[in-house]
C-alpha cells in the first residue's frame, strides 16, 4: 500500500449540520488554537509523564534520571504529534492524532526489568539500556505492521480493534476513580474518598458539562479549562492547594542525549515477551485512528482511510525506534483525545501542531510544567 498522502478535501469550515466548530483543514485564530491545544494537553499530560516515572521508579532509577526520562516522554510526544498532524512523506495520519508513551507497557517493562536486575545482576543503567534496545527493535515491528494493512485488516476487524481500545479504556477507569476520590496522596494521608474530594471532582465534571452545552462556541471549546479552573479556585478556598511546590528547586533545561544510559543491550526473551505488546500498539492504533476519523467527520472506508491508518501506525513505530535512542519508552496513539475533539468541536490539524510545539517546549524546559 502506498504511504503517500492521499488528496484531502479542502474543508476550511465544517459542512452545514456538522457538530464541529473547526474541521480538519480549518485554521482557527491563534488564541482559539492555543486554547484548544491546552485542552488536549490537560487531558493527557499526566498520562504522558506517568509511564516513565512508574517504570523507572520501580527499577530503582535515581530522581535525576527519572526527570530525564519524563522529559524524553514529553519530547517524543511533541515530535510524534507534529508528524501525525503534518504527515511529511506519508508519516502520520494527517488528523489531530495525539500520541505519547503507551500505558500498555509499564507493567511488562517493570516485570522484565526486575528479572534482568535479579537474575542477571544488571545495574539500573544496564537494565534501561537493554529495555531501550528491545524497544528500538520493536519499533520496526510496528513499522512493518503499517506496511501490511491490507492483510491486518482481515485479521484485526473493527470489532477486534474496538474491543482492544475499550479494554484499555476500562483499565483506566480505575485511575480516574482513584483521582476522583483524592488520588494516591489521599490514600497515604487517610482522606481517600472524603466528601470534600468527591465534591471537588463532581464540581469539575458538572462545570465541564455545563460549559460544553453552551451555545457560545468559545465557551464550548474551553469547557475542559473552565472545569479545571473552577475546581482549582474552589480547591484554593478549601485550602487543598500546595503552593510550596512553586518554591522548590527545579531543573530549568534538559538536553536530549542519544544513548544516555549506554549503547543498547538486547535480550531475546525480553523481546519475545514485549513483542506481543508491539502488536497491541498496532491493534490499538487501528481503533484509535478509526475513532479519530469518526469524530473528525472523515471517511472510515476507502483509500484515504487506509492511507491514514498506515501512516499513523508508521509514525507510532518510527517514534518508538527513534525515541529509544534518546530514552523514551514505546509510543502509541492515544484514545482519550478523541473525546476532547468531540467535546470541544475542534478537529483542526493546526491545533495538533500547537500541541506538538508545547510538548517540545515542556520537555526542554520542564520547569514550565511545574508552574
Amino acid at each position: 500500500m502506498s504511504s503517500a498522502p492521499a488528496s484531502q478535501p479542502a474543508t476550511s469550515s465544517p459542512e452545514k449540520g456538522s457538530e464541529l466548530i473547526y474541521g480538519l483543514e480549518s485554521h482557527p485564530p491563534f488564541g482559539s488554537s492555543l486554547l484548544a491545544a491546552l485542552q488536549h494537553i490537560l487531558a493527557m499530560v499526566l498520562s504522558v509523564m506517568a509511564p516513565p516515572a512508574i517504570v523507572s521508579g520501580a527499577l530503582g532509577v535515581p530522581p535525576e534520571a527519572i526527570a530525564y526520562l519524563v522529559s524524553m516522554s514529553l519530547l517524543f510526544a511533541g515530535i510524534g504529534i507534529w508528524f501525525q498532524v503534518s504527515r511529511p512523506f506519508g508519516i502520520g495520519s494527517g488528523m489531530l492524532s495525539i500520541q505519547a508513551t503507551s500505558f500498555a507497557f509499564p507493567g511488562t517493562l517493570i516485570a522484565v526489568g526486575s528479572l534482568l536486575i535479579k537474575d542477571q545482576g544488571m545495574s539500573w543503567e544496564q537494565t534501561l539500556s537493554t529495555l531501550f534496545g528491545v524497544c528500538f527493535v520493536g519499533g520496526f515491528v510496528v513499522m512493518a505492521g503499517s506496511r501490511m494493512m491490507s492483510f491486518l485488516r482481515k485479521i484485526i476487524t473493527p470489532t477486534v480493534a474496538g474491543i482492544t481500545v475499550m479494554m484499555i479504556g476500562i483499565s483506566l477507569v480505575r485511575v480516574g476513580a482513584v483521582d476522583l476520590a483524592g488520588g494516591y496522596a489521599a490514600k497515604a494521608d487517610g482522606t481517600f474518598g472524603d466528601v470534600s474530594n468527591l465534591f471537588l471532582g463532581m464540581l469539575v465534571i458538572l462545570s465541564i458539562v455545563l460549559a460544553n452545552r453552551s451555545k457560545k462556541p468559545l465557551l464550548r471549546m474551553s469547557s475542559l479549562i473552565v472545569g479545571i479552573l473552577v475546581g482549582f479556585a474552589v480547591a484554593v478556598v478549601m485550602g487543598k492547594v500546595n503552593w510550596g511546590v512553586l518554591f522548590e528547586q527545579h531543573t530549568w533545561f534538559i538536553m536530549p542525549v542519544p544513548f544516555k544510559f549506554g549503547f543498547f543491550g538486547f535480550d531475546l526473551h525480553a523481546f519475545l515477551v514485549l513483542s506481543f505488546l508491539f502488536l497491541v500498539i498496532v491493534i490499538e492504533a487501528i481503533g484509535d485512528l478509526t475513532a479519530t476519523s469518526v469524530v473528525s467527520e472523515q471517511p472510515v472506508r476507502g483509500r484515504l482511510y487506509r492511507s491514514r491508518l498506515s501512516g499513523g501506525i508508521l509514525c507510532d513505530g518510527l517514534m518508538t525506534t527513534l525515541g529509544a535512542v534518546f530514552g523514551c519508552f514505546p509510543v502509541a496513539t492515544f484514545a482519550q483525545n478523541n473525546g476532547v475533539i468531540q467535546l470541544s468541536g475542534v478537529a483542526s490539524r493546526k491545533v495538533g501542531k500547537f500541541c506538538g510545539a508545547l510538548f517540545i517546549l515542556f520537555a526542554l524546559f520542564p520547569v514550565i510544567v511545574v508552574f
